[in-house]
């Protein structure tokens, strides 16, 4: 017997995916955040009026410094956590891991300045 369908063969399955129809003008930026997702390392977003270069928790930020981290609710809902001290954030992941806390990605605190009203 020959062809037809066999349990095993094919390409193994990873992600799902669906056709999406993309503005050529934006094809390399969907491209690269692509390869960004598929690598774990996600690209500079501006979400809050300045870029941040985010980390998944895989990566270790440097001692002493200032993160902003993104965390998940019990219910999967994000949220965002500003100026927490990475000593902290270490400590937590050593003795409970990223998911106990529902930390998924890092930052660095980029410096802030205060508005000025004059």
């Amino acid at each position: 017997m020959r062809g037809g369908a066999r349990v095993g063969a094919g390409r193994p399955k990873a992600e799902e995916t669906v056709a999406v129809r993309v503005p050529v003008g934006c094809l390399d930026a969907v491209r690269d955040f692509i390869s960004a997702y598929r690598t774990g390392v996600l690209p500079a977003q501006s979400s809050f009026g300045f870029a941040l270069d985010w980390h998944p928790t895989s990566f270790l930020p440097d001692v002493g410094r200032q993160l902003v981290v993104w965390c998940r609710f019990k219910d999967g809902d994000p949220y965002c956590r500003f100026y927490i001290n990475s000593d902290w954030y270490l400590k937590s992941l050593l003795c409970l891991g990223p998911y106990e806390f529902g930390m998924f990605a890092w930052a660095y605190q980029p410096e802030l300045s205060p508005p000025s009203f004059d």
